[in-house]
């Protein structure tokens, strides 16, 4: 739907910028680092990845921005001028009442448009000119999620799969483009065998359910960026 008013954005000593607003599903942070890029106007849009963190426990600001910068997933976002998204549920039970309504609803407040500032589409009508909203920035069909223990039983019970929802210009294919799950408690359900997995940090019996995967990375610990690298961006 968008937003009809500009979050407030927030600048930090660094250069860095951050927003957060609170949408029927989820809540978001969103974390812009300082790139150095100068201009407002980029086309690393098909680029640059849709970097989801699916938090375990809702983290303040300063705690989210702190992960990003220590585990090189901003590293990753400088390159191509993009931003980090924190999402955590707001429904009663958090990640163990969720449902795909969630990333449904993620996804259709995200919008790919080279004219942006502060990891904020401004949309406008092509033909009338009529203001369609603020939106998240990022290219939908690159979503690369990141979740951790009851997240990632979220994601490995609900996304998996192929799933239909608003697309670039209306309904289509919103698959993610690759699913990270760490510290998995349940057995995960794979639906759509074409889905990248990063395993990290679970048990030979989850492990085996992603033998089905054709592309899956298992690991004990997890190297964002070089993970980023040499798996997730080739894929």
């Amino acid at each position: 739907m968008g937003l009809m008013e500009k979050p407030q954005i927030n600048l930090l000593n660094d250069g860095g910028k951050y927003w957060e607003h609170t949408y029927k599903n989820f809540h978001i942070k969103v974390y812009k680092p300082e790139s150095g890029i100068e201009g407002m106007v980029h086309n690393y849009t098909f680029r640059a990845p849709l970097l989801l963190i699916f938090e375990e426990k809702k983290q303040t600001i300063t705690d989210a921005i702190s992960f990003a910068n220590e585990s090189g997933l901003s590293d990753i976002a400088k390159k191509v001028d993009s931003t980090v998204l924190f999402v955590y549920p707001t429904n009663d039970g958090g990640w163990d009442e969720a449902t795909d309504e969630l990333y449904k609803e993620l996804i259709s407040e995200v919008k790919m448009h080279p004219y942006f500032e502060d990891g904020i589409s401004v949309i406008n009508d092509f033909f009338t000119g009529e203001f369609k909203g603020y939106f998240i920035r990022g290219a939908i069909f690159r979503a690369d999620i990141y979740s951790y223990g009851k997240s990632a039983d979220y994601v490995a019970k609900n996304l998996l799969k192929k799933i239909e929802g608003e697309y670039l210009w209306g309904p289509g294919d919103i698959t993610p483009a690759m699913c990270s799950m760490e510290g998995l408690s349940v057995c995960p359900v794979v639906e759509k065998n074409d889905i990248p997995v990063l395993s990290v940090n679970n048990s030979d019996e989850i492990n085996e359910a992603f033998n089905k995967c054709e592309y899956v990375l298992i690991k004990d610990k997890a190297d964002y960026k070089q993970d980023f690298e040499l798996f997730v961006k080739k894929i």
